[in-house]
């Protein structure tokens, strides 16, 4: 079975490291989609679905510690990256 090219299939376009261009192809598709279309909850379920872990010795899985949020309302927009890591991107309560 052939190999699908997905966490790098634009890295070859010319300028993809900048804002403006990495848009045009794409990019934070999924974060608009999370923050104009989806609620909260529906967000945590497809983080609970996709069966993301943490990365840490307990592997604790990542859309139930997104369900212990506060459910009062969307207030901010919060990122965890280390080197070598994803970004992980969660919606707080009030």
């Amino acid at each position: 079975m052939a190999s699908i090219k997905l966490l790098l299939a634009n890295d070859k376009v010319e300028g993809i490291k900048n804002y403006e261009t990495y848009r045009k192809h794409g990019g934070y598709a999924s974060v608009e989609k999370a923050l104009n279309t989806l609620t909260p909850d529906e967000v945590t379920e497809k983080k609970k679905k996709s069966g993301l872990r943490g990365r840490g010795g307990a592997g604790f899985p990542t859309g139930m510690k997104w369900s212990f949020r506060v459910t009062t309302g969307l207030t901010g927009l919060s990122t965890e990256a280390q080197k070598m890591e994803g970004i992980e991107l969660f919606c707080q309560g009030a």
